[in-house]
């Protein structure tokens, strides 16, 4: 129960956290798009010059443009450079920005028509709204995977499926049971939040910051993206075509089983040579090698184990819900009782 509640509660805690940052960043970006309707009109640059902050982190640059302007006969006072702006640690952009906005030139600037004192001097969106996304992608992973994962568990410890929601087709004596590790859907959303983390490197080391071009940043995303969905018409073709799925051939007494757990190729099992089906549980071990305390995730692992002394015990699948590999694993025992002994009962 203790360990529930902790769950829970950072759960909820990385849900405002990401939140909060997700809310920031696009609606910058959503305020850019909308800028792209605002009205233009003449201004003057009466300040420009780079900013430098310095932190632990090292020093950072943004802008400091300041600008007057005229609408309806009223003058105005702005220092919007873009929505969100912000600083980075190159200064690059802003050392652009500067260099195209010196004092004394004009420029035009950009006002919505209903609140003429919202202004700024660069519309659209660019390289830096896109990089943001980007550099939230992981974490957006998580948070979707989270609720995703969640009503799976639940599912499953309140409602107890047969077989632990695991997908079952029976074709006269052969039933076909699909041994997937994880949903095309979570694959896909896997691969997108890991493949997003070197981009992300990739993309601050070549840009030196958070600033690169629009085009960079587009490609980048694309790319991404393409990875992700790859992944899940990837694993959606290998469930689809029966790449991972195990078969039960009660009238020939025989499992076939799939490419899973590190197996090259399909493997096929008489009942006859099954000695006893359990759950194994790999627990993860901390640099003392005792148990980790928390939140330690162990790998339950449905497994066969053979007459024959000399084979290693077959392993089925990884799963992490505890309440799914045991209701699994009973079932496959049902599947194809086996004696105390080893022998087959009828």
């Amino acid at each position: 129960m203790k360990s529930t509640l902790y769950a829970i509660g950072y759960c909820l805690f990385c849900w405002a956290f990401v939140s909060f940052f997700d809310f920031r960043f696009g609606g910058d970006f959503c305020h850019q798009l909308h800028s792209r309707g605002f009205s233009s009109t003449p201004g003057t640059i009466t300040h420009s010059e780079v900013t430098e902050s310095h932190g632990r982190g090292g020093t950072t640059f943004g802008v400091d443009i300041r600008y007057h302007y005229e609408v309806g006969g009223n003058s105005y006072e702005g220092d919007r450079f873009r929505y969100g702006a912000g600083s980075s640690t190159g200064s690059g952009w802003a050392e652009n920005a500067v260099h195209q906005h010196p004092v004394g030139s004009s420029t035009p600037v950009y006002y919505d028509p209903k609140n003429p004192g919202d202004s700024l001097l660069s519309t659209g969106v660019d390289g830096l709204n896109v990089m943001m996304i980007i550099f939230l992608t992981p974490f957006n992973v998580v948070l979707i995977c989270m609720p995703i994962m969640g009503i799976s568990r639940l599912r499953i410890k309140f409602f107890l499926p047969v077989a632990g929601v695991v997908k079952i087709v029976r074709h006269g004596a052969v039933t076909r049971v699909r041994l997937q590790k994880f949903t095309p859907l979570v694959t896909a959303l896997a691969t997108t939040g890991v493949v997003a983390v070197p981009m992300i490197l990739l993309v601050v080391i070549t840009s030196l910051g958070f600033h690169p071009s629009i085009l960079y940043a587009e490609v980048v995303l694309g790319l991404i993206i393409a990875t992700g969905v790859a992944a899940f018409l990837r694993e959606s073709f290998r469930a689809l075509t029966g790449r991972l799925d195990m078969v039960i051939d009660s009238r020939n007494q025989l499992i076939e089983l799939p490419k899973t757990c590190g197996r090259k190729a399909r493997q096929t099992i008489q009942f006859s040579e099954i000695k006893l089906i359990n759950l194994e549980t790999d627990a993860p071990t901390n640099s003392e090698g005792t148990n980790s305390e928390g939140f330690t995730t162990y790998k339950r692992i449905p497994t066969i184990w053979l007459h024959q002394k000399e084979i290693e015990p077959v392993r089925l699948v990884t799963w992490y819900n505890k309440t799914k590999a045991e209701l699994f694993t009973v079932w496959l025992k049902q599947q194809i009782p086996v004696a105390c002994d080893g022998s087959l009962t009828r």
